[in-house]
Parts: structure tokens; C-alpha cells; sequence
């Protein structure tokens, strides 16, 4: 093996575990818009289970970052993507990028991506299709289900919004959260991180932090 191809090796292997959490979050997403279509017309059962792997009280993310230095928190000179059809903005630094084409695909109507070079790290948001009018609830616990016990959910908040913080023991190492929030009309929010470096774990965090609905 030569230089070139040793050094390409690492890349490529990030790449392919980044490749691996978004077809597992499409994979869901396509199962639970199958679900909504064949359910679409039923009545959404009362006695479904409970989710028990649901960690209390609620956590903030605000307080996650409330010991950092007022510095590092500042994000008055960040930039703002704010999306008028769904209702949303989202602050991140200035010599971070966006990929706002929104493009969608099967269970899911829209997807940004804010990142960061050259080492990828990257802020995504994805609007699901909730044609059943699921509440927050009832989406992680279907989420759960369709995992088979390898889904874990902790409830926290965002700018006042209840949320889930989930996590899998089929991500990678590089998976920095994984949020599921909805807004007051039930449209349901994916917010994942990817850390490409260890320096922007704080950054990806304070992106979160400033999710927020504008509805």
C-alpha cells in the first residue's frame, strides 16, 4: 500500500460510518412514513407502550452550557438560516457553511445541513412526514420500538420546547447527539450532529442551543 492510499484509509472510514447514521435516520424515516400511510385513515390505539427507556427530569440544553466561558457562548456575530415554510431558525459561526437546498427524500420533507471545513463537522436538521399527527411521544416511542432495544431516549429542552435526546449503540463514535423536537403543530424535527473534530463538539453544541421556533 502506498502513502497516498494509507493516508486516504482514515477519511475513508469516517466517511463510511457519517454514510451509516444517515441511512440508518432515512431507514426509520422511511419505515415510520410507510406506517402513515397504511394507518392513515385508522384510529391511533390508546393502549400502546409506555416509553420506559425515557431518563428524568428534564435537562436543558441551556444548562449544558451554562459553565462555559460567557466567550465561548457568544453568538451574537454568528449567522442565522432561518426557514420561513417550516417555521425555524438555527445561529452558526461565521466560517461555517450551509446546504440549504432542502432537499427531500422518502420520509422526510426537507433537510439542512450547516457543516464545517475541511473537517466535516455538521449540523443537521430534517422536517419528518407525520401524516398521522403523532405527537413527540408517540414518534420516540415507535422510534424505540422499531430499534429493538438499541435506542435509548433522555428528555431535555430547547428554548422551551420539550425534546428528546436519543442515542444508539449502532452509531458511530463521531455522533455527537441525535434530538428529536417537535413545535406546537406536531411537525416533527430531527436535529443530529456529527463531530469530524473534538474542537467543535462545544460549537455543534451551541448551534443546538440556538434552535428555535419562530412560529
Amino acid at each position: 500500500m502506498n502513502q497516498k492510499q494509507t493516508e486516504l484509509k482514515p477519511l475513508r472510514a469516517s466517511v463510511a460510518k457519517k454514510i451509516l447514521v444517515v441511512a440508518i435516520i432515512v431507514f426509520v424515516g422511511v419505515l415510520l412514513g410507510v406506517a402513515g400511510y397504511l394507518a392513515k385513515n385508522k384510529p391511533v390505539k390508546t393502549s400502546q407502550p409506555q416509553v420506559s427507556t425515557v431518563t428524568e427530569p428534564t435537562k436543558s440544553v441551556e444548562d449544558e452550557t451554562a459553565d462555559l466561558p460567557s466567550k465561548a457562548l457568544a453568538t451574537e456575530d454568528w449567522k442565522t438560516y432561518r426557514n420561513e415554510k417550516y417555521e425555524f431558525e438555527v445561529k452558526y459561526p461565521i466560517s461555517w457553511q450551509n446546504d440549504a437546498n432542502n432537499s427531500a427524500s422518502v420520509g422526510i420533507d426537507t433537510r439542512i445541513r450547516i457543516f464545517n471545513l475541511p473537517v466535516w463537522s455538521s449540523f443537521e436538521i430534517m422536517k419528518n412526514n407525520n401524516d398521522r399527527k403523532l405527537t413527540l411521544d408517540e414518534w420516540v416511542r415507535e422510534l424505540i420500538i422499531i430499534a429493538k432495544g438499541e435506542l435509548s431516549a433522555e428528555v431535555i429542552t430547547i428554548n422551551g420546547f420539550k425534546a428528546y435526546k436519543l442515542k444508539s449503540e449502532l452509531e458511530p463514535s463521531n455522533t455527537l447527539f441525535y434530538v428529536v423536537i417537535t413545535d406546537k403543530n406536531n411537525k416533527i424535527f430531527t436535529l443530529y450532529a456529527y463531530s469530524g473534530d473534538a474542537d467543535d463538539n462545544k460549537t455543534l453544541e451551541q448551534i443546538l442551543s440556538t434552535f428555535k421556533f419562530i412560529n
